[in-house]
């Protein structure tokens, strides 16, 4: 028998060999995730419970699944009974595209028996860190570190500061933050207003 024939028919029964496995492989259904919304609580000491996480952080079975804004609803390839640890996420020094984990909030933990298709709703409900101490405060003294520079908006704005880096690096042993306001000569009008509410300093 001709032996490229014989060649040929080999080359073809292994391709259909293949396809047939690869037609007959089953492809994983992912089950999903969805989170809505959050919620803080606070032993009273603690100051305001209002925040603005904008993103969840999230591992399953100990496995990093992402970093999502808040609301969503994400497929994962865990199924069954499942460990879900959520972190909340902010946007540091008035940045939209600086998104950091909030290390002063406890991951929020819970087990779920996920299964294939169908989706689970999980709500976190944070506390905060044990450890952190929380000062609000009432007055403040300028310095010349500067953190971050806001632009004017209308409507209320939750910010969150980092000043890790800052203090780390400046070698101070004390400090005492500021918020100064600029007036705009170049804006029509005579009375230019800012309003601050809901002042707290977390530090560790």
């Amino acid at each position: 028998m001709n032996q490229n024939y014989i060649l040929a028919c080999s080359i073809i029964a292994v391709m259909l060999l293949f396809g047939c496995s690869s037609f007959n492989t089953e492809e994983a259904v992912p089950s999903y995730i969805n989170i809505k919304n959050y919620s803080l609580s606070s032993n009273g000491n603690q100051g305001s419970i209002h925040h603005n996480f904008q993103d969840a952080w999230m591992y399953v079975n100990g496995d990093y699944a992402g970093a999502y804004q808040i609301p969503f609803n994400i497929p994962v390839l865990s199924t069954g009974n499942s460990t879900i640890r959520i972190t909340p996420g902010i946007r540091v020094n008035g940045s939209q595209t600086e998104a950091r984990i909030y290390p002063f909030i406890k991951a929020y933990e819970t087990n779920q028996l996920l299964a294939p298709g169908l989706s689970t709703l999980i709500n976190p409900i944070y506390e905060y860190e044990s450890e952190g101490l929380y000062g609000i405060i009432p007055g403040s003294t300028p310095v010349d570190l500067v953190v971050a520079r806001l632009n004017p908006k209308t409507e209320w704005t939750k910010v969150y500061f980092d000043f890790t880096e800052l203090t780390n690096s400046s070698g101070a042993t004390s400090y005492q933050p500021v918020i100064q306001l600029q007036y705009d000569k170049e804006k029509p009008e005579i009375d230019q207003v800012v309003q601050i509410d809901n002042l707290k300093i977390i530090y560790r």
